[in-house]
């Protein structure tokens, strides 16, 4: 990865609390990406003029004022999903395009790309494809179809987008 300042030795801790950063780029999931936060074990992308995702650092609110659906861990609210993973970090993700970070300590900055590369990037894939579908018809009626089976995992289901029974995705939570 090339960095684009000469600040690339910070510690994990000292490298999330910068106000401006090294830029990471990189493709996830076929989306080119540009990112305040390294993600270890992905291979350096170009930087393309305009990405089609931004992750970077700062503010994230405690709550989201126009809240329409919540669990113990997360909120939706229009276009913004807002997850708090406990002791780590809060994670706000807009309509798809942004994840905006803020650790929640020092000692946990470490553990953040985890998270981004799992289920922060598994909910921002879910926004961009009710983005998509919102704007396409449904020729073979798969927002009726329902997945019922948790197959055994850790989270749960969870419907992001109320009336899309099609859009299950599993979650996170302590």
């Amino acid at each position: 990865m090339m960095p684009l300042k000469s600040d690339a030795i910070l510690a994990p801790a000292a490298a999330m609390n910068k106000t401006s950063g090294i830029v990471q780029f990189y493709r996830i999931s076929g989306l080119s990406v540009s990112s305040e936060i390294e993600l270890p074990g992905l291979i350096a992308s170009v930087a393309e003029r305009v990405p089609q995702v931004l992750i970077r650092r700062g503010p994230v609110p405690e709550n989201l004022s126009d809240c329409r659906a919540s669990g113990p861990t997360w909120q939706v609210a229009d276009k913004q999903f807002l997850l708090r993973i406990p002791d780590i970090a809060r994670f706000l993700l807009n309509d798809g395009r942004e994840i905006v970070v803020a650790p929640e300590s020092d000692e946990s900055a470490a553990d953040i790309p985890i998270f981004i590369l799992g289920t922060v990037f598994g909910i921002l894939l879910h926004q961009r494809q009710d983005r998509r579908q919102r704007k396409a018809p449904d020729p073979h009626g798969a927002r009726k179809r329902q997945q019922s089976d948790q197959g055994g995992r850790s989270g749960g289901r969870l419907e992001f987008f109320p009336g899309h029974a099609s859009r299950l995705a599993d979650f996170y939570v302590l």
